[in-house]
């Protein structure tokens, strides 16, 4: 009369396919080779059972989930709005994250003497810091050697 197994698994020490209820692996005559993995789904099967009333236990509280969400749903809208127009951080005077902005375009600059990315302003010209525009007398002076401003003294260089 034949046995009825279980299912097939693999011998823990030889990886050869044996019946899960079997006594003794064929290959290597270890004993009991499915043991291991009658007490992988046994674990497996306390693991399925410890989920399932984790799930249960969490319909009392799926009110208290769905209120929370109703009640954010308005201030999380609105912050979505914010950061999509951009108006948010100093952003709303036009020039992103940049401390500093041009005086023509109005455009965000990183340095207060420089050279305009956008519109090019400043290119042959500065502004020191007593307030008078000091336009280069040669190319790239601001550059190389600096300018001398003529109403402070003060060396404006880039």
């Amino acid at each position: 009369m034949q046995r009825f197994t279980y299912g097939t698994t693999y011998c823990r020490s030889c990886g050869h396919d044996v019946a899960l209820n079997a006594f003794m692996c064929p290959k290597c005559g270890n004993q009991l080779p499915g043991k291991w993995d009658l007490n992988g789904l046994k674990s497996a099967g306390l693991l399925i059972v410890i989920l399932f009333f984790a799930v249960i236990g969490m319909f009392p509280l799926l009110p208290v989930l769905l209120g929370l969400l109703v009640g954010l749903a308005p201030f999380l809208l609105i912050y979505a709005i914010i950061k999509s127009s951009g108006h948010d951080d100093g952003e709303a005077s036009g020039h992103g994250n940049a401390p500093y902005s041009c005086l023509r375009c109005k455009a965000g600059m990183w340095k207060i003497n420089g050279v305009c990315p956008s519109c090019g302003f400043g290119r042959n010209e500065m502004i020191c810091p007593c307030g008078l525009e000091v336009v280069q007398p040669q190319a790239n002076a601001f550059e190389t050697t600096g300018v001398i401003c003529p109403n402070c003294g003060g060396l404006l260089l880039r």
